[in-house]
């Protein structure tokens, strides 16, 4: 897949949308959770929860108990993927 010039695989458009739904509920609720991101992406609990895994993995996201909150660099760029 092409995008703006780059090639683009469907794990990073998944992960931008992840960090905007999460972005948004966080806004919305002050935090979220897998059960609302799945029912929010249209998704399986199971896919959401393989997502963040690698999304901490990669320095975005953390969970605390059952929330998943952005990092600074997850805010960061959430915010540049909304605007």
């Amino acid at each position: 897949m092409i995008y703006n010039g780059e090639y683009m695989n469907k794990i990073d458009i998944s992960r931008e949308d992840y960090l905007k739904s999460i972005y948004e509920l966080i806004e919305r609720n002050g935090k979220a959770t897998n059960k609302e991101l799945a029912a929010k992406l249209g998704i399986a609990a199971a896919s959401v929860t393989e997502m963040i895994r690698r999304l901490c993995k990669s320095g975005y996201v953390y969970t605390d108990k059952k929330a998943i909150y952005l990092t600074e660099n997850g805010k960061i760029k959430a915010k540049n993927l909304l605007t």
